[in-house]
């Protein structure tokens, strides 16, 4: 219930579940009975890399955000957009490259 870091979307990989698995499973913290699981009925699976991770100090606890603006949290992850809270997009902004 907090945003407790910030990292950039490096890439993205769409393919079968089975060759996902065979080419990132050593970096998905999954075991493959889990993996098998999500996925299952789905023909194509989406690998997403990101890079520079940066943990907060401070977590940014969910009531602050919705406080501050309209927010509503992923299950894990979400991109920030231009309609998010200002100083979550600041925080963004601390993972950009361009700083």
């Amino acid at each position: 219930m907090a945003v407790v870091g910030t990292s950039v979307l490096i890439g993205r990989d769409t393919d079968t579940p089975t060759r996902i698995w065979r080419r990132y499973r050593r970096n998905l913290g999954l075991h493959r009975h889990e993996f098998d699981e999500y996925l299952t009925g789905t023909e194509l699976a989406t690998a997403v890399r990101v890079g520079a991770p940066h943990r907060l100090t401070d977590p940014w606890p969910l009531a602050v955000l919705r406080d501050t603006a309209k927010f509503q949290p992923a299950q894990s992850f979400r991109f920030v957009s231009d309609d998010d809270p200002a100083p979550l997009r600041d925080l963004a902004d601390l993972g950009s490259p361009q700083r």
